[in-house]
């Protein structure tokens, strides 16, 4: 999700955003190697990293090995302390965490954000429609099966923003498919939204993916869906 990693880091302000190649050469430059590279081809005044900051073949450089080097290749290293939230540190495996056990709240606070997913809108089957619940439905093929269940969100397009809705993400568990989907039902919404891109932010995460006996079972359910997510996106 590189796409939205560069949006972020644009709307704090950065200029510009190098990415760097992860390929088998990479991997296998020492640390000292590592320094050399970086400031041959940036030449840095300052490097900014955390306390935990590994780097180098088998993260045998750390903030120490940076801060050895700084005189000789010219640089000033800058630690950045951690980041607390509820005197707790911040940090990815936590949030991931939280994502995984279902509480977006505090996966979001932690964030300073609401967790997000932005993808361009493609046709389905449009078996939701005739359902009487159209759906704006996003590939995500690479979402973890952790997070696979039913949320309120809102919903943010070319034209506006922050609109109401409902989300299912999963394999579709009543119609078969093997892609996974983010499949989205704005409410009270009306136009065409094919080709746009969307970013659907994560408010709350409602229930599991579930398998139901057939499509009366599913109609029901999202009855109830729509009912729980509008409740839910009240509150705030």
């Amino acid at each position: 999700r590189i796409r939205e990693k560069l949006v972020l880091l644009a709307n704090m302000g950065i200029d510009f955003t190098l990415l760097a190649k992860f390929n088998q050469d990479f991997t296998q430059l020492n640390p000292e190697q590592f320094i050399d590279l970086m400031v041959k081809k940036l030449a840095p005044e300052e490097i900014w990293v955390g306390a935990d900051f590994r780097f180098g073949h088998q993260r045998a450089g750390s903030v120490a090995t940076l801060e050895a080097n700084a005189a000789r290749y010219g640089y000033r290293c800058v630690v950045v302390g951690d980041v607390l939230h509820d005197q707790a540190r911040v940090s990815a495996s936590a949030i991931r965490a939280l994502l995984i056990q279902g509480n977006v709240p505090d996966a979001n606070a932690k964030l300073a954000r609401c967790f997000s997913y932005s993808g361009r809108v493609v046709q389905g089957q449009q078996l939701a429609r005739t359902l009487g619940f159209p759906t704006a439905n996003l590939l995500w093929l690479d979402a973890p099966t952790a997070l696979y269940g039913v949320y309120a969100v809102r919903v943010y397009g070319k034209g506006f923003k922050s609109v109401p809705a409902v989300a299912s993400l999963g394999m579709r568990p009543v119609v078969q498919g093997s892609a996974c989907w983010l499949e989205v039902h704005l409410f009270d919404f009306d136009g065409d939204l094919y080709g746009q891109r969307l970013r659907v932010d994560f408010i709350k995460k409602l229930r599991p993916e579930q398998n139901f006996d057939g499509l009366a079972a599913l109609v029901a359910q999202v009855n109830i869906d729509i009912t729980q997510a509008k409740a839910a996106l009240d509150e705030l």
